[in-house]
């Protein structure tokens, strides 16, 4: 995933349940019903998932953990957590949300 395309945001319906003494969360899907524990920086990329594209979040990310990771592992890191958070349903790119309705509306309209 070096420079994937589209926006990515939360799935709607997700519940996030802070625990920042203990520097993570838990994130609950419905759909299937599954809880997960991310850690500080998963869920810091979590947080920056509004709608953003890649190279935004990858910016706002770098600057969020600069020192700590180089501006080559915070991308890294980024394209992981965003392929792990997407297998997961956590998270959606909607630029694949988009196609995806596009082509059940196109099988819809040549099942007429």
């Amino acid at each position: 995933m070096s420079s994937p395309n589209g926006c990515f945001r939360k799935i709607r319906n997700l519940r996030v349940r802070p625990v920042p003494e203990m520097e993570f969360c838990f994130v609950y899907t419905r759909k299937p019903p599954t809880l997960y524990t991310l850690n500080a920086s998963a869920w810091l990329v979590l947080e920056l998932c509004d709608g953003r594209s890649f190279r935004r979040l990858k910016s706002a990310f770098a600057e969020a953990v600069e020192p700590l990771m180089s501006p080559e592992d915070a991308e890294n890191y980024l394209s992981a957590t965003l392929r792990d958070m997407l297998k997961m349903g956590i998270i959606e790119n909607l630029a694949a949300t988009a196609r995806g309705r596009r082509r059940a509306s196109e099988k819809g309209d040549q099942a007429s």
